[in-house]
């Protein structure tokens, strides 16, 4: 919950970021285009205007009237007024500009103005707000809100491709392909989302395998001893020997207990997956944890050796779990060695490796596999003490741990080898 809730905030983050980043370049670059372009149209779309400024500063010079002159001077949309240059405020370097003869341009709300000094009067043409600026503007901001929308766009792209992903998933599992899985992207924004949906789709198949391994051990398990049941019960009647009758009896209650003791370790087996979402991790210390499992576990017909890490591997785990997970392990290879067992923990980068070996005589690569699900005991005999189940609740808390079973053969003692890699949760 806490790397989905970090993920979740990264996203919004990264999404914020990328936002304000766009933005601000985006900014800086179409002010720059903007600033550019209106200086050269200026150039170019007011130079007639300039020009017909200087030649009506020229005209008034020579004109003897000149109160007429700015009276009859009418053009549409622009106005022209003359003002002493002591009442005409500028920036100092502007009012440099104007008393070395240049045309000074301003530009307003109200619209654009020329500027030309002749002697101590200031001449001003006023014209109206430019078409051309207002549609560069106009261009500008529109090309801007564009592009922004496309950066977007292309930082939820990976995103939407995801979620179809985990959306087109979803669908083939829920249509009965229970084997769908996600492949989890190395930089996808989901990565948590789509690994959640790989856990639930797997513990919604194990408890499908478990459902028919359960029928079928029913049918197995249970039916062998009920026959035995009824036949008892039928020799019982047909029987007048007292001591024949109370064999009989004895051996209907072994039956009934055998059966009882089946139907309580399907029950634990069926509540697993309850139990570990349930359970709560605490902080421990691996191998001193295992060690003193193992001193629990020794015997004096069998050898354990065990070998640790060079230093404490530290890791947020369930003990009790844990512990069903070594004991299951250590007693599966305590039970088929002939003298020895070496059990191993090591720590590789962020995985820590658990090993449990022993000098028996191994599992054939056919079996593999099938020796990791419920019910199915290595030698398919029923004879053999236990249920079967021992090697599939290992192999459940593993992949609740997120982490990796693997059966071999070991290479030092010649038996089986059972290989447990989780990655370190802290």
């Amino acid at each position: 919950m806490k790397s989905s809730w970090l993920s979740l905030r990264l996203l919004v983050l990264s999404l914020i970021a990328t936002v304000l980043l766009a933005s601000v370049s985006l900014g800086l670059v179409f002010n720059w285009v903007y600033e550019n372009s209106i200086e050269t149209v200026e150039d170019e779309q007011f130079s007639i205007e300039k020009d017909m400024l200087r030649s009506v500063v020229s005209t008034y010079e020579l004109s003897s009237d000149k109160t007429d002159f700015l009276a009859a001077w009418r053009r549409p949309n622009w106005q022209l007024q003359v003002t002493s240059l002591i009442h005409f405020p500028l920036p100092p370097p502007l009012q440099d500009s104007l008393k070395a003869g240049d045309i000074v341009t301003l530009d307003s709300e109200e619209g654009v103005s020329l500027h030309l000094l002749s002697g101590t009067e200031v001449f001003s043409l006023y014209l109206p707000p430019s078409k051309v600026e207002t549609s560069l503007q106009f261009g500008l901001t529109s090309l801007f809100y564009i592009c922004l929308l496309g950066l977007i766009l292309l930082w939820i792209y990976p995103l939407v491709l995801r979620l179809l992903v985990l959306r087109q998933s979803a669908q083939q599992f829920g249509n009965g392909n229970l084997g769908t899985r996600v492949e989890v992207g190395s930089h996808s924004y989901i990565a948590d989302l789509e690994f959640e949906f790989n856990a639930m789709a797997q513990r919604i198949e194990n408890l499908v395998e478990d459902i028919k391994l359960l029928s079928s051990a029913v049918s197995h398990d249970i039916r062998t001893p009920l026959a035995r049941i009824r036949f008892g019960v039928e020799a019982i009647i047909d029987e007048d020997d007292q001591s024949s009758r109370e064999l009989l009896s004895e051996r209907i209650d072994k039956d009934i207990d055998d059966m009882l003791d089946l139907v309580e370790h399907m029950l634990d087996f069926s509540r697993l997956e309850k139990q570990l979402l349930q359970a709560e991790s605490t902080q421990m210390e691996l191998c001193g944890f295992i060690e003193r499992l193992i001193e629990q576990n020794k015997t004096s017909e069998k050898h354990i050796e065990f070998q640790t890490a060079d230093s404490a591997v530290e890791m947020c785990l369930n003990p009790h779990f844990i512990g069903m997970l070594t004991n299951n392990l250590l007693g599966n290879a305590i039970k088929f060695s002939q003298a020895k067992v070496k059990m191993s923990v090591q720590q590789e980068n962020a995985y820590v490796l658990i090993c449990v070996e022993d000098d028996g005589a191994g599992i054939v690569e056919s079996k593999r596999v099938e020796i990791l699900k419920p019910f199915v005991r290595a030698n398919n005999s029923s004879e053999e003490n236990g249920y079967g189940l021992g090697l599939a609740v290992v192999k459940r808390i593993v992949e609740f741990y997120r982490g990796e079973l693997d059966v071999g053969e070991s290479a030092t003692l010649g038996g089986a080898c059972f290989s447990v890699k989780i990655p370190i949760f802290k």
